[in-house]
């Protein structure tokens, strides 16, 4: 009977995991702004995404780094951002359609007979302006699972954002805007990854990513609204390295080698004229490195920079089979940028701990490009957050708000979209993790089980701490020799040393939970303890 309330009590869990799982990863999927997302989710959000050199969970370590993989628990995290964006448009510069788009218009096309047929009306003076605010509050969802069992090698798989924006501007005919200016990118990433310990204190990961992204569009151009639909596969790959050289610190090292989307689709042109369109949307690769330092024990300062090589976005096109008049570049000139911060962490207690965290990134779109389906302006990011830990459960909530410094485009270097150009942006989330081992009252309800979540948690503590797991190995506690309270840690550890195949999970050998171990598990059950336990 104990044995089908293991079964179903995993079974029960199972569902709900994946439930959430559907329910987050079918939303929204787009991001914010940002050509390239500088963290993941609530728990790298408490230090706006500064975590190169800090494991937090799987989700985070396949993000920001895969080596990762080999300091953080088996478990399985999931989560969202939620994005307050409200970027805004204004032009006051009168009708720019077409006229500021003149030579893009067949020779034998009058413009003042394109403007009536489109029903330009602009204000006989032509002292109107266009202002827009797109309200957007898009969401994105991440999840990540670590397991050890094909130790050596750690492995992890997950699922993230790793580009995206989206705007929505209103229709002004008076102001020639006769259509209303909407894009969204979304690029979503699977990161099946490893990682292996070269040393105690050296780890390498590597992640292959393969992508799948979509493009929309519509804005007028001169030729009538166009309608751009386009989606397709694509790939990159992430190497990551942390290394630990002493007990307080760990440096971290992360390359994202470049990629290319290959999208597909149809566009109408023209005021309905169907096109075939492609889009070989590049990513750009970048380099990200810091370091966690364990001030006290408990109180972590990180520091990270990343320099992202944004403008290979100059040869990403839009491209028409027919209407070849209208390709263009899907992001326009771009520069390449670093984007720099920090933040702290601190252990309120046990199962509380709060963070804060800074970043800032320079605009990377030129001004001449600067349109209102894409811009791009400096950020200034300020988040803080927060952590609960409850038996086998970890929970992070996230807040924070960006400054974002508005732009303006003078006519004459950007002629086709002058203006000002302002985004605004606040952002909230959440995420859980669930720690993957028995707990103390897990399936028996059994309340004196010798094994349990505590000592994975200590691991990630650990870990998060930046103590390699090396170094309890090379300098064992010498009390636990003397302290006759501590005894029974010391017997676990020598059944563990001499019998790997048959350890003792429980002090109860009449225990239920024993039996329900098949030998494969109990074994793996025992190398696990193996390793966590002093030598």
């Amino acid at each position: 009977m104990r044995k089908v309330q293991l079964l179903m009590g995993r079974l029960r869990w199972g569902i709900w995991t994946l439930l959430l799982s559907v329910v987050l990863c079918t939303g929204s999927l787009v991001q914010a702004s940002q050509l390239t997302a500088p963290g993941l989710a609530a728990s790298d959000g408490m230090v706006v995404g500064n975590a190169v050199a800090y494991p937090f969970n799987a989700a985070t370590a396949l993000f920001h780094n895969p080596a990762q993989l080999s300091l953080v628990p088996n478990s399985f995290s999931t989560g969202a951002f939620n994005i307050m964006f409200h970027p805004s448009y204004e032009n006051r510069h009168g009708i720019f359609l077409p006229d500021s788009l003149r030579g893009a218009l067949p020779p034998d096309v009058d413009p003042e007979v394109f403007r009536a047929l489109n029903e330009f009306s602009p204000s006989p003076d032509r002292s109107g302006y266009y202002d827009s605010t797109s309200r957007e509050f898009p969401i994105a969802p991440n999840f990540g699972y670590r397991t050890d069992r094909f130790a050596p090698f750690a492995f992890g798989m997950g699922m993230y954002g790793s580009l995206g924006f989206a705007f929505n501007y209103g229709a002004e005919p008076e102001h020639g805007v006769p259509n209303n200016f909407f894009t969204e990118l979304v690029a979503v990433s699977l990161a099946p990854s490893l990682s292996y310990s070269l040393a105690s204190n050296l780890h390498i990961g590597v992640s292959l990513n393969p992508t799948y992204g979509r493009l929309k569009t519509k804005s007028p151009t001169p030729c009538g609204r166009l309608d751009l639909d386009v989606r397709g596969p694509g790939m990159f790959g992430t190497v990551g390295v942390m290394y630990q050289p002493t007990d307080r610190l760990n440096l971290g090292l992360t390359y994202k080698t470049p990629g290319k989307i290959w999208m597909f689709g149809n566009a109408r042109v023209c005021d309905g004229i169907g096109d075939d369109a492609t889009v070989y949307f590049n990513i750009p690769q970048n380099v990200k490195f810091g370091f966690a330092y364990r001030i006290t024990d408990r109180l972590t300062f990180v520091v990270q920079a990343r320099w992202s090589h944004l403008s290979v976005f100059d040869e990403t096109r839009v491209r028409f089979e027919d209407h070849t008049f209208l390709n263009q570049p899907a992001v326009g000139r771009a520069k390449d940028r670093w984007r720099m911060g920090g933040g702290f962490t601190y252990q309120v207690s046990e199962n509380v701990m709060l963070g804060v965290g800074f970043s800032h990134e320079p605009w990377a779109i030129k001004d001449d490009s600067l349109k209102p389906t894409l811009a791009d302006n400096t950020d200034y990011m300020v988040a803080f957050g927060g952590q609960y830990k409850h038996g086998a459960w970890i929970f992070d909530v996230i807040g924070g708000m960006g400054h974002l410094e508005p732009r303006r485009a003078d006519v004459r270097e950007n002629p086709a979209f002058p203006g000002r150009y302002d985004l605004g942006m606040n952002v909230f989330g959440f995420q859980m993790t669930r720690l993957l081992g028995p707990s103390e009252t897990e399936a028996t309800g059994d309340p004196a089980a010798a094994t349990s979540l505590a000592s994975y948690r200590d691991y990630a503590e650990s870990a998060r701490y930046s103590i390699a797991a090396s170094q309890s190995k090379r300098n064992p506690d010498p009390d636990l020799l003397t302290d006759p309270s501590r005894s029974d840690a010391l017997l676990d550890t020598l059944i563990a040393k001499l019998s790997r195949n048959r350890c003792t999970l429980l002090p109860r050998s009449e225990s239920e939970r024993v039996f329900a171990l098949s030998d494969k598990e109990r074994q793996r059950w025992c190398r696990r303890w193996d390793d966590l336990r002093p030598a």
